[in-house]
């Protein structure tokens, strides 16, 4: 029997930080990667500008080897629960895998005594520079037109550019941004 992982997070967008502190160390450790990419019921917004199937083409500029799902928000953390379920057992043949996580709320939703799978929580220490590697700064970054491509694997960012990520942020008025040159 193979050991599988589920990896379940937004990537908006992916960074270093999503590979070398999760992917990397979840390839190594189980036979099958799946990410499940969080989707937003919300239009995309500074938060959320990516589309699932951006993130998805995103994540397979880099791993050729890894399977994406959606996996949609939900009304309350019972239904999200079941969606990640429901999803993942559409893609698993068995339910016994890993869901690897370094996002405590994921953690708590899926943590469930009465499940077939478990759940592996990456501590603060061992996620990857977390400080400088977050959606978040890369989506500040990118809505100042600061340097942000240097946060990202050299093929994300160049399907970013040719999607026009930083233009959805600076035209979008995100994080009230004012253009620093870099």
């Amino acid at each position: 029997m193979s050991e599988d992982a589920v990896i379940i997070g937004r990537f908006q967008p992916m960074h270093e930080g999503h590979q070398y502190g999760l992917i990397e160390p979840t390839r190594r450790d189980y036979d099958r990667v799946i990410i499940g990419i969080g989707v937003s019921t919300e239009e995309p917004s500074c938060h959320d500008p990516l589309l699932y199937e951006e993130r998805a083409r995103m994540i397979e500029q880099v791993y050729d080897d890894i399977e994406t799902v959606p996996i949609y928000d939900q009304g309350d953390d019972t239904d999200w629960q079941e969606e990640v379920e429901a999803t993942i057992d559409d893609v698993l043949e068995d339910d016994s895998f890993t869901v690897v996580t370094g996002n405590d709320w994921v953690a708590s939703c899926l943590d469930d005594d009465d499940t077939s799978y478990d759940v592996s929580l990456l501590d603060e220490p061992e996620m990857y520079q977390r400080d400088t590697y977050s959606g978040t700064e890369v989506r500040e970054r990118a809505s100042r037109g600061d340097r942000w491509h240097e946060l990202l694997d050299d093929a994300v960012a160049t399907y970013l550019d040719d999607i026009g990520f930083e233009q959805r942020l600076t035209l979008g008025g995100c994080y009230d941004a004012v253009r620093v040159e870099a």
